[in-house]
């Protein structure tokens, strides 16, 4: 298995700010875009798991939702 970093490069269009990060293997990222925000986390270390509950979603296109795709 490749233990090299994932760069992830999130781009506002908006601001034309940039930001580019390493997520080293076994970690993870979650990019949440407005109106989505991250409200709570919870931790579980004996587990090993995470619970990020994310607030603000809606379906960009009520169509997608329908065919089952979101």
């Amino acid at each position: 298995m490749d233990q090299r970093p994932l760069v992830v490069t999130v781009h506002d269009p908006a601001t034309g700010e940039t930001a580019t990060r390493e997520v080293q293997p076994g970690d993870y990222t979650v990019v949440a875009c407005e109106p989505c925000f991250i409200y709570h986390t919870a931790v579980y270390p004996k587990a090993g798991t995470h619970v990020i509950t994310v607030k603000g979603w809606k379906p960009a296109d009520d169509r997608e939702l329908a065919r089952g795709r979101l």
